[in-house]
């Protein structure tokens, strides 16, 4: 994997032409064969993580409120209830049917995200505490040139692998060759800000991150015309199920909005979904 180096961000995107990404599918449940087998028979609406590299791989898993169905086919079948029960997962086996080979996926972007860049011109984002990558990946293959910024080496290694395995490019190419320069992972500690770039960014996305000093000073660092769409956790949530534990990390009820003061709001929401209690908010700087 390349992480980009933040002093030479303006040279690290170069024009990818005609080839345009998209995300591969979605698919239902998962197949636990080894690659080589569910190549040669492959079953439909799955996709294929061998039961020994689950472990590797829990980036491509549904989130962890959702059971995962598993496609019955013993020996591997079971390995892979096993190993799921061991990390906390709910598993079901599920009757497979015959296919043709495609790529899928389990795992699923922000929905509130999806939504909201559906409804923007592609440009240039920065996803902040990116963690496995599932939105750069998505923003990626929306056409988008996307930093995904993070601390942690080893989340950057995952978001680099997750996107190597499903943003894909309509190029005619081999799978193999089917990369893009549209997203970089870049290490970097958010506690001092964002770095510096050269382009202007049309937008700032987070996920389930919470730094107060940074998103209090986008509104002035953003150019006119740039959005803010992010998501995190709220007081309820954590009144309900005891995390995040620290005040850093959870928001006050209709504390969002202030912290993007100057801003004109498009959507802001609290609310549940699937369990946990999130403020969203997509704002754009007043143009």
């Amino acid at each position: 994997m390349r992480i980009a180096n933040p002093k030479t961000m303006r040279r690290c995107f170069r024009q990818t032409g005609d080839v345009r990404s998209h995300l591969c599918p979605r698919v239902r449940a998962l197949d636990p064969r080894p690659s080589e087998l569910a190549n040669l028979q492959p079953f439909a609406d799955s996709a294929c993580i061998p039961s020994s590299e689950i472990p590797s791989r829990t980036h491509e898993l549904p989130s962890s409120d959702h059971s995962i169905e598993v496609i019955e086919c013993p020996p591997w079948s079971e390995e892979a209830q096993t190993v799921l029960a061991g990390m906390g997962r709910q598993a079901s086996l599920v009757e497979g049917r015959p296919g043709r080979r495609t790529v899928g996926r389990l795992w699923s972007p922000s929905p509130f995200l999806e939504s909201c860049a559906a409804r923007m011109a592609p440009g240039r984002a920065v996803d902040l505490g990116c963690g496995s990558g599932r939105d750069a990946v998505l923003l990626a293959a929306s056409g988008w040139q996307v930093w995904g910024l993070d601390v942690l080496p080893e989340a950057l290694e995952r978001a680099a692998d997750l996107d190597a395995r499903y943003r894909q490019l309509d190029s005619g190419l081999d799978p193999a060759h089917r990369r893009s320069d549209s997203v970089r992972w870049v290490q970097w500690d958010l506690s001092g800000g964002l770095p510096a770039f050269e382009e202007p960014v049309n937008l700032v996305c987070f996920a389930r991150f919470l730094d107060r000093n940074l998103l209090r000073s986008l509104p002035q660092s953003l150019k006119m015309g740039a959005s803010v769409v992010g998501e995190t956790f709220t007081t309820l949530h954590r009144e309900r199920h005891g995390k995040p534990s620290s005040d850093r990390y959870v928001l006050e009820l209709g504390e969002l909005p202030q912290l993007l003061e100057g801003m004109d709001v498009v959507e802001f929401e609290e609310t549940w979904v699937d369990g946990r209690h999130t403020a969203r908010i997509w704002a754009r700087k007043p143009a």
